[in-house]
This record gives structure tokens, C-alpha cells and sequence, in this order.
């Protein structure tokens, strides 16, 4: 038996939360600016045909993650420790040693006496904690959003640079998850044009919304 997700939610993972939420803003009163006058069934043939073209035109495109996202933030920058001054103001017996001042003054030998609670309740030291995105991984927000925004666009650099969206977490937790979530079939999906006239910064807020947490716990599977 392997832990995996199930395929329910793998399939909202690669772009189905987008076409689910965007679905139900049809329904709502009043509908989203850039959907009024537009059919449902017409953007649905849309979006099947741009995936499909996108796939025939990114499907050799190696590194992804890289070329689509770009670079996950070191946990020694300044955006490293704006997460974890975050994460020691919500929750300050979660983290020991936490230096003095503003973060910008905070030195390498300093954060290398932090230790921060894991989520299995052991203690690990700053250098051993990976920048974990939360509460929506980055394969999750590029196929739901991003890759609308395009690859590298300034919308998915300023997601990837914002502390709000990372959790510091100990390396074996948050490699383990990725490795999960890859076996599942989480995967970067190619990027996509909407119709003229849509803009997915007009449905993105529901959407990222619905994002968060979505993904409950992997479950036991047999290998197959």
C-alpha cells in the first residue's frame, strides 16, 4: 500500500477547481465583468481546445516548476524570515530562539539557533526546514491560476515571493508531500489563453479560495 491522493481530487489539482469555480460564477447575480455575454458551453469548447493546442506546443518543455514559476524563495532572505516572523507571531511557543529586531537585521548565526515545531510535534532547527507553500501548492496555483497569468508573468513572481503563501516545514514533511503529490499525478500543466476579453484576475480571488486546503490527507492505495 502507497499513500496517494485520490484521483478526485488530482483532477482539481490540474486545472478542475479553475473550471469547477468558474463554472458556478456563471450562476452567480451578478456575474463576474468579464464573463457577462459569454456562453458557458462556447468557453467550456475553449478551454478544451486551448489545452489541447498548449499541450501539442509545451509538451517537451523540461523543468517546468522552473520555466513555468520560477524559483521558491531561500528560507535565509528577507521573504524567509518574514515567514518566520509570521509564523512565531501567530503561534510564538511553535518557535525557540527567535532573534530580536526587525527581521531585515536578523544575521545567518542567528536564524541557525531557531528551532521550529514541526507539525509531528518535534523540534528542528532552522537549517534543516524547507520554505513550504501553504495553504495552496505552487503545482496547485500554477494550473488554477498562473498559467492563466502566463509563465513568469509579475502575478505568479509576486505569488511566488509573498510569505503569506509559505509555511517554514521540515524538510522530510514537505519532500514527502511533493513526492506524494507527484506519484498522485500532480502535474504542471501547460499554459493557457483564455478568450478574449476574460481575465482571470476578474475569478482568480474564488478561485485561490477554494484552493486552500482543499487537498485533505493522501489515502492508502494499492500500487498499481
Amino acid at each position: 500500500m502507497a499513500k496517494r491522493y485520490p484521483p478526485e481530487i488530482v483532477d482539481l489539482a490540474n486545472g478542475g477547481m479553475f473550471r469547477r469555480v468558474v463554472g458556478q460564477q456563471f450562476n452567480h447575480k451578478p456575474v463576474p465583468k468579464s464573463l457577462q455575454g459569454v456562453d458557458r458551453d462556447e468557453f467550456e469548447q475553449h478551454l478544451d481546445d486551448a489545452e489541447a493546442e498548449a499541450r501539442r506546443r509545451h509538451g517537451n518543455v523540461t523543468d517546468k516548476r522552473k520555466k513555468y514559476v520560477g524559483s521558491t524563495p531561500s528560507k535565509w532572505s528577507s521573504v524567509g524570515k518574514d515567514v518566520l516572523e509570521r509564523m512565531h507571531d501567530e503561534d510564538p511557543s511553535g518557535v525557540k530562539n527567535m532573534p530580536s529586531g526587525p527581521p531585515e537585521s536578523w544575521t545567518r548565526e542567528q536564524l541557525g539557533r531557531v528551532k521550529v515545531r514541526g507539525e509531528d510535534g518535534n523540534w528542528y532547527p532552522y537549517s534543516e526546514l524547507d520554505m513550504g507553500h501553504y495553504p495552496i501548492d505552487a503545482v496547485v496555483y500554477w494550473n488554477n491560476v498562473g498559467r492563466f497569468h502566463g509563465p513568469k508573468a509579475p502575478e505568479v513572481i509576486a505569488w511566488m515571493n509573498d510569505p503569506d503563501n509559505y509555511l517554514l516545514q521540515p524538510g522530510p514533511i514537505n519532500q514527502g508531500d511533493g513526492r506524494i503529490m507527484g506519484a498522485s499525478g500532480f502535474t504542471y500543466q501547460p499554459p493557457v489563453r483564455l478568450p478574449d476579453g476574460v481575465d482571470i484576475r476578474d475569478v482568480e480571488g474564488p478561485v485561490l479560495e477554494a484552493l486552500k486546503d482543499f487537498k485533505g490527507q493522501p489515502v492508502d492505495r494499492a500500487d498499481e
